[in-house]
């Protein structure tokens, strides 16, 4: 059971973990029209090369996610857009007016996660806009400095841990220092 709200996955490079629940997978754009969330509660798409590397197919496809509303939206590797220094309407609606927003009288949520390997290869508003941040513990002080940048100074300590992460939530003074999980592993 995947939830109430329909998830839209962005998979811009093809991880088989993202395969849940009772999913439509497509690998272009135009499916989205073909999905039916009611029997497929999950779309994932895995956009081919050409469809990645053309912004405005990529952008009107975030951009039918915001208007369609009530809809998850999960971007696994935020960088894959190429909208660091050039930010399109569909990534910026989803990011800016993701709480809520009203339709005809009606309450809308688009809640967007975002992922990325490359900290300093995504928009400032991905850090601006988020209420919540979850950060592992980066090796790169350039790309601890890019975080911190527009969300809290602590998260450009260097790491405690290995392979720990930090998580900032606005709503609190400074950020949370968590050890590795250990799922999956007998204590």
């Amino acid at each position: 059971m995947v939830g109430k709200r329909p998830i839209a996955i962005l998979d811009s490079k093809p991880d088989d973990s993202l395969l849940i629940g009772r999913y439509f997978l497509s690998e272009r754009a135009v499916d989205i029209r073909k999905w039916n969330h009611q029997t497929h509660p999950v779309l994932v798409y895995r956009p081919q090369a050409s469809e990645l590397l053309d912004p405005k197919l990529m952008d009107n496809w975030l951009q039918s996610l915001y208007n369609m509303g009530h809809v998850l939206v999960y971007i696994d590797e935020l960088s894959a857009l190429q909208q660091r220094y050039v930010q399109r309407i569909g990534l910026i609606n989803l990011m800016a007016r993701v709480l809520e927003r009203n339709v005809n009288g009606k309450k809308i949520h688009t809640p967007l996660w975002l992922s990325s390997q490359r900290p300093r290869a995504i928009p400032v508003q991905a850090y601006t806009e988020a209420m919540r941040v979850v950060a592992f513990d980066l090796g790169s002080d350039a790309d601890r400095i890019e975080v911190s940048r527009d969300t809290h100074p602590e998260l450009r300590l260097p790491p405690v841990y290995d392979h720990g992460f930090r998580v900032y939530d606005r709503r609190y003074k400074k950020p949370f220092h968590f050890k590795a999980l250990s799922i999956g592993k007998s204590s």
